[in-house]
Parts: structure tokens; sequence; C-alpha cells
């Protein structure tokens, strides 16, 4: 309820910050990005790709209601996803370390990676740079350290966004600078069956 209440309150400082992004499209290339596992190995983003046609999802971290909210509604449709012949990933700049906070906040049981050092993120093009006026308000009055979170001084957060990757190639993207508005699970598995 704490993390309801939160989030809701910190919902007019995010809408009027500004964020500007410029997000990879349909039949760009992924990027090369290496990611670290819930048990902090190395993984490489295109390698996990490369075999399976992959559904990503890009998530502030395990501190955001929507985000863990948007977690366990895809969670619900993971049987329909992977019926359809793709695996779930989730990307968090969250460390390594807070990772295991998404899984049990969201009760998901699909593959998380921590994308702290932003390589992912960057590359998609989904990062914006929390402001120090925004940054300082978050720990002060919501008691919310990004750097806590992150482990780095970064102060960078995605713009929470779902791509559709085949074959190492962007299919399909769902990027919204409206944090609170999510792609529905029932849309996600009605695209799938179409590409």
């Amino acid at each position: 309820m704490k993390n309801l209440i939160l989030v809701l309150l910190l919902f007019p400082l995010i809408a009027s910050a500004q964020v500007d992004v410029c997000a990879l499209n349909i039949g760009n290339d992924i990027p090369e990005a290496t990611l670290l596992d819930q048990d902090g190995q190395e993984q490489s983003l295109q390698e996990l790709t490369k075999d399976k046609p992959t559904v990503l999802i890009f998530y502030r971290g395990g501190w955001c209601g929507y985000c863990t909210k948007h977690l366990a509604a895809i969670q619900d449709v993971k049987d329909e996803v992977e019926a359809a012949g793709y695996q779930l990933i989730g990307i968090t700049p969250d460390h390594v370390d807070n990772l295991e906070k998404s899984v049990e906040k969201s009760k998901s049981d699909y593959p998380i990676y921590s994308d702290f050092q932003l390589q992912a993120i960057t590359g998609f093009g989904v990062a914006w740079k929390v402001d120090d006026e925004l940054y300082a308000k978050y720990k002060k009055d919501y008691e919310l350290d990004l750097e806590e979170w992150s482990g780095d001084k970064h102060h960078v957060l995605p713009v929470p966004a779902v791509y559709i990757i085949k074959d190492n190639k962007v299919q399909f993207n769902y990027v919204n600078k409206e944090y609170s508005i999510r792609l529905e699970p029932e849309t996600l598995v009605s695209l799938l069956k179409t590409l």
C-alpha cells in the first residue's frame, strides 16, 4: 500500500518531467548489451534472443508499483506468449542485488536482468535522466533513492517499453512516455499471433 501511495504521489512529478527519448523502431537491429542475471552472471542480450523470438519488457524498477503490476499482468499471459513461440525477458536499471524484489512483488517467473550499466536501455533509446531536483525530491520526500536501487549515480530510468524481437531485429515496439499507461497483456498476445 505504501508503494502504491508513493507512485500516486510521484505521478504529477514524473508527468511534468521532460522525457525525451529516441527509441529503436521496427526493422532496427538490437544493440549489443551485457546484462546481469539474478546470480550476477553476465549475459549477452544478443545471445539471449538470437535463437528464440523474444518479448523484452523495460521497466523502471522494483520500487515502481506500475511496473510490478505490469510484470504481474504479463505473467498472467506467459503461457499464451510461450504458446505463440516467444520467451519473456524483463530489463531494469536495478542493481542485481535488487532483482529479487521485482520477482517477489510481481510473482513473475520469467527471467529479469539488471542493466544498471544502461547498455540495453541506452541502446534501445529509452533512457531518460532524472534531473537533480527530481532526484532530491524522490529521496527526501518519498524515501526513494535511485542510487540505492541501481547501485550507481547515473540517475537514469527507462521509459517503460515493450519490444518484440525476432532474428535480433525489432518487429514491434510500444514506448509510452506516460509511465502509467502500459501495453495490455491481451494486446501483446494478439500481436504475437500476427507476427
